[in-house]
């Protein structure tokens, strides 16, 4: 259960960081940054299953607990702004 806090933290986190990029940047750049950010959970993801003990269980911790939340939710920041401004 604790966990989850470190996953909801991280989504926060994200959202936040999504608020504040929306209204600074343009819609793209939202995108563009989530993009990267799940590329850099592609990437950990990949050097932890080429790691042996726990170096490999860190990076990939830190792939599936911190960056994908960050990135969902800036993705699904960009998502309601999209769709927001299109009505």
């Amino acid at each position: 259960m604790e966990i989850l806090i470190v996953v909801f933290g991280a989504a926060v986190i994200g959202l936040v960081a999504g608020g504040i990029l929306a209204r600074v940047v343009a819609l793209r750049t939202l995108f563009i940054v989530a993009l990267v950010l799940f590329g850099l959970a592609g990437v950990l993801l990949f050097l932890g299953s080429r790691l042996v003990g726990f170096d490999g269980i860190g990076y990939s911790i830190t792939a599936m607990l911190v960056v994908t939340p960050v990135a969902a939710a800036i993705g699904l920041i960009g998502l309601i702004v999209w769709f927001g401004g299109r009505r």
